[in-house]
C-alpha cells in the first residue's frame, strides 16, 4: 500500500508517468473505490449543509463525467489503450490532493480569523494550479497533447463535471 501511495505522490511531483500504472480492470476498480471513499468522506465533512443524497449523487455524476470525457479525449486521439492508466493516475493523484486540501477546507469552513482565511484560500488556489499541472501532465503523457493543452483540457473537464454535478444532483 505504501508503494502505491508513494507512486501517486511521485506522480503528483511529475516524477512518474501514468504508463507505469498496470493496465488492469482490478487496478482501475481499486483506485476508483479508494478515490470514491476519500472524496465522499471529505465532502461529507466539508459540506454540512448538503444532504447525504445530494453529496453522493453529485460525487457519482462528477466522476462519471470526468471519466467519460477522458475516454472521449483518448478515443479522439486514438489512444484509448491508455484509458485505464490515465484514469487510475487521475483518481489516485486527485485523492492525494483532496487529502492535502482537507485541513484547509475545514479552515475555510470554520475559521473566523481573516488572516487564516486568506492563507487557507491562497493555499487552495495554489493546489488548484498544482492539480491542473498534474492532470495536464497525465493528459500530456496519455493523450499525446502538450502540457498546456493537457492543463486546459483538465480545467475544461473539471468545469464541465462540476457544473453538471451541481445541476443534476439529487436534492
Amino acid at each position: 500500500m505504501l508503494q502505491i501511495i508513494s507512486f501517486f505522490w511521485r506522480l503528483c511531483l511529475l516524477k512518474e508517468t501514468p504508463s507505469k500504472v498496470p493496465n488492469s480492470t482490478f487496478a482501475a476498480l481499486a483506485t476508483f473505490t479508494i478515490y470514491l471513499i476519500i472524496a465522499f468522506t471529505i465532502l461529507l465533512n466539508t459540506r454540512p449543509e448538503q444532504s447525504f443524497l445530494k453529496i453522493f449523487s453529485s460525487t457519482i455524476i462528477g466522476i462519471t463525467i470526468q471519466l467519460s470525457l477522458t475516454y472521449v479525449l483518448l478515443k479522439f486521439k486514438n489512444r484509448e489503450y491508455t484509458y485505464i492508466p490515465a484514469v487510475c493516475s487521475l483518481l489516485g493523484t486527485n485523492a492525494i490532493m483532496l487529502l492535502i486540501l482537507f485541513p484547509f477546507n475545514l479552515t475555510l469552513l470554520y475559521a473566523e480569523n481573516s488572516n487564516l482565511l486568506v492563507l487557507a484560500n491562497s493555499f487552495s488556489l495554489v493546489c488548484l494550479g498544482w492539480w491542473l499541472a498534474i492532470a495536464g501532465f497525465i493528459y500530456h503523457k496519455s493523450a499525446d497533447v502538450s502540457m498546456v493543452q493537457g492543463s486546459c483540457l483538465a480545467l475544461l473537464i473539471e468545469i464541465i463535471s462540476v457544473l453538471t454535478a451541481t445541476k443534476f444532483s439529487i436534492n
